[in-house]
């Protein structure tokens, strides 16, 4: 087995483009423990986590852009995007010893994703590149499948919102599988939510679902209402408690919005 670990982004990428069924890992959260167990046997292993040029964080305007290996503690903590505006995406993610190892870019490769709704609601987008090319490929946050095989995804591009909120509903507060997510944000370009379908069964990942219909609702501070009943049509819950559940987290996101999170 072949065990690359890069020191830079173009080596990496060269990397990637002489071991294109290399298993890509960042943190290793997910894929370190499947290796141990035996559940995972890679012919070989490129390990960005040695990227000194994959860590930054740097803001562009109303935008910034994240290196492929930014930990989630580090972007929740980061300024750039916001002082602690991110802080309520680690309420329920892993435990604290992953967050700081586990990448923001990484999760999505992940099932489920469950910070692809976040990054969802803060307009986010996948930066792809390739060894072959000098273009940058820019996708949205939920198609990381569809890198080519000689890509590497070597980013994020996210809006800094003026207000955000995010909710979930898991059978326990932390380390545990999202059953449903609702992320709402006030961006320069208006407002955006998301929210992850329904998840019927604890291996069943949610797909994340932009909310259009839900904007005009959470621009509104008397909108609650509405912004719950938009939402909750755009992820089709399977039943009325998960139609119940849907509503009441896209109620606390509103409330938090306009409110501030004393009031959700």
């Amino acid at each position: 087995m072949a065990y690359l670990r890069p020191v830079t982004i173009a080596s990496a990428l060269a990397a990637r483009a002489e071991l294109p069924d290399a298993l890509v890992c960042g943190g290793g959260t997910a894929v370190q423990p499947a290796m141990n167990a035996g559940l995972l046997r890679p012919a070989d292993v490129l390990d960005l986590g040695g990227l000194r040029d994959g860590a930054a964080i740097d803001a562009c305007g109303d935008r910034v852009r994240l290196g492929p290996v930014v930990r989630v503690a580090a972007a929740a903590r980061a300024h750039a995007l916001g002082a602690g505006v991110l802080d309520g995406m680690l309420r329920g993610f892993a435990t604290p010893a992953v967050r700081e190892r586990a990448t923001l870019t990484g999760n999505l490769f992940q099932a489920p994703a469950d910070l692809a709704v976040v990054l969802t609601a803060l307009d986010g987008s996948l930066i792809a590149a390739s060894a072959h090319s000098r273009r940058e490929r820019v996708l949205p946050v939920t198609t990381a499948d569809a890198l080519e095989p000689d890509e590497l995804a070597i980013g994020l591009d996210l809006a800094v919102p003026a207000a955000f909120a995010y909710e979930r509903l898991a059978v326990r507060e932390v380390a545990a599988p999202t059953l449903a997510a609702v992320a709402a944000a006030l961006l320069a370009d208006g407002p955006r939510a998301a929210v992850t379908g329904y998840r019927t069964s604890t291996d069943a990942a949610g797909t994340v679902i932009l909310c259009p219909g839900a904007v005009p609702h959470l621009a509104d501070p008397a909108g609650e209402d509405g912004f719950a009943a938009a939402v909750v049509a755009a992820a089709a819950p399977p039943a009325p408690y998960a139609r119940r559940s849907v509503a009441a987290l896209a109620r606390r996101c509103h409330r938090r919005i306009h409110l501030g999170g004393a009031h959700a």
